[in-house]
Parts: C-alpha cells; sequence; structure tokens
C-alpha cells in the first residue's frame, strides 16, 4: 500500500527494482502526469483508490492539469455570464449558443480534476465520496475495498 505521494515513488521506484510487486494499493495518490506511468512489467496487480472529496490529490498533480482545470472552469463560468446577458437581452440563440459553451468547458475541466484522481493503468480505480485525504487511509476503507482491489477472493 502506498499513500498520497508514497503512490508516485512506487511509480518510479518500480522502474528500479529487480522483482515484481504483486499487489500495489494507492490512497489519494495525485495522478500528476509528470510522472512516468507505474511500470506494468512490474506490477501484477494495482488498485488506485481515490476521493472525490479530496483537493490534495487535484494540488498533488502536474501545473498542467491544475491549470487547465482552472482554466476551462473560468471559461465556463464567462460563458455562462455571457449566455445570461443574452438571456437578459431577449437574444435566445446567442442564449443558448452561450449556454452549451458553458457547458462545453464545464466537461472539460471535470475531465482535467478527474485526470489527478484516475489511473487508467490500474486494474481497479476505486472512487470514494467522502472521505478526506487523510480519512482514505483508514480501517474501514481498507475493509470495503480488500474485495475490490482483487486482494481476498
Amino acid at each position: 500500500m502506498a499513500f498520497s505521494d508514497g503512490g508516485n515513488v512506487v511509480k518510479i521506484a518500480s522502474y528500479f527494482i529487480n522483482r515484481p510487486i504483486d499487489n500495489l494499493v494507492t490512497l489519494g495518490t495525485p495522478q500528476n502526469w509528470d510522472i512516468p506511468d507505474i511500470n506494468s512489467r512490474m506490477v501484477k496487480n494495482y488498485c488506485n483508490v481515490y476521493s472525490l472529496a479530496d483537493p490534495v490529490q487535484f494540488l498533488g498533480s502536474s501545473p498542467r492539469q491544475i491549470f487547465n482545470a482552472i482554466d476551462n472552469s473560468y471559461d465556463s463560468a464567462l460563458a455562462q455570464w455571457y449566455a445570461w446577458q443574452a438571456f437578459l437581452d431577449g437574444n435566445f440563440a446567442q442564449f443558448f449558443k452561450y449556454q452549451a459553451l458553458s457547458a462545453k468547458y464545464a466537461a472539460e475541466s471535470s475531465f482535467w480534476v478527474l485526470s489527478t484522481r484516475v489511473d487508467a493503468r490500474a486494474k481497479n480505480n476505486i472512487a470514494r465520496t467522502s472521505e478526506s485525504h487523510f480519512g482514505l487511509h483508514t480501517r474501514k476503507v481498507w475493509t470495503e475495498i480488500a474485495r475490490p482491489c482483487g486482494l481476498i477472493r
């Protein structure tokens, strides 16, 4: 098990070890695009557990991911502002145009936020919804994720 940025340490270390890792569970590890992906030849079972309520994973990711999430969120809010201005002016075509643009930017922002949590190379990605960053490494969470992570048959 690796917690927080320790998961990124294991990702890097997976290129330098001579012995395979049978099971790796990362809890709250920021999926930082500036760090190499896990060496899948050396890790047999990789399970990534993240929380949607964890700001640390977002802040621990790459500057590119953070910037794009914030930039797209800003663009979404700005398009929403333009939409309501058009609505108040009675220009409904522009209103719908800006509403669609706002939704597009909101979806892109959500993509970037999730990119800081989900690892496509993990055998399982398990989302938690209520735990904070430090609430992920508890007995309760471990008990609930053991079977989905493939640790108990």
